[in-house]
């Protein structure tokens, strides 16, 4: 009896397999920012159609003034483009500090306030067309008293500022201006705005966020896989 063997390979390629999945998501990150401000003014009710951020005066122009006596009243305003920081972070901490310009007299609790409207400009903002009490202000901070020629810091209570609001807008108003108790003789302070070349007004934020996760596509390509079959033909 005559045995013929015969030998075939099979052969199974493939040519590509494609397995989409993804990263794990990344722990939250620590970041921080310094800002100047966008804009800043100071306001008086005596003249509530009086404009101070485009005066004539390079001395108006390059102070922020607070003043108390009687029925007088300036505030001063600052606002701070919120756009660097990244969506859906968690702010952890925020200082706002301005330097005083010239001697301060009794200037004691100076307080600092949010306020939602964020529509104003330095060059046109009045008392008239400003302060408006039903936009929704917010006290964050407030500084007991103003004494030397330095930068003096005022710790934002982040637990009282919706910064949500701020930074869906990109875009945070400030209020500073005197709190009661009142002085019969008055209080005055003022600060360098953001005119000067420095030193000027300050906001320092601290923030965490997380990254977006990011997808990942592995490619399992020209990897031949062989199977071999061994077939054995009888022949009488």
């Amino acid at each position: 009896m005559i045995k013929i063997s015969k030998q075939h390979i099979l052969t199974v390629s493939l040519s590509a397999l494609l397995f989409t999945g993804w990263s794990a998501v990344p722990s939250a990150q620590a970041d921080s920012l310094q800002l100047q401000a966008t804009d800043d003014t100071y306001i008086k009710n005596t003249a509530p159609l009086s404009n101070f951020g485009n005066f004539p005066s390079g001395a108006t122009r390059h102070q922020l003034e607070l003043y108390h006596a009687g029925a007088t009243e300036t505030q001063t305003l600052l606002k701070f483009d919120l756009s660097a920081i990244p969506d859906g972070a968690q702010i952890t901490g925020a200082t706002l500090s301005l330097h005083t310009r010239g001697n301060p007299t009794r200037a004691t609790n100076l307080e600092l306030y949010r306020n939602s409207n964020d529509n104003w400009y330095e060059d046109t903002a009045t008392w008239y067309n400003y302060y408006t009490p039903e936009h929704e202000t917010t006290l964050l901070s407030s500084v007991n008293e103003v004494t030397e020629l330095q930068y003096y810091t005022w710790n934002l209570n982040i637990a009282e500022w919706n910064y949500g609001m701020d930074l869906n807008d990109d875009a945070l108003s400030f209020i500073l201006k005197f709190g009661l108790p009142g002085n019969p003789k008055g209080r005055l302070a003022r600060f360098h705005s953001s005119e000067v070349t420095t030193p000027y007004p300050l906001l320092d934020i601290q923030y965490t966020y997380a990254p977006e996760p990011v997808s990942t596509v592995l490619f399992l390509s020209g990897a031949p896989l062989l199977g071999f079959g061994m077939f054995r033909k009888k022949r009488p």
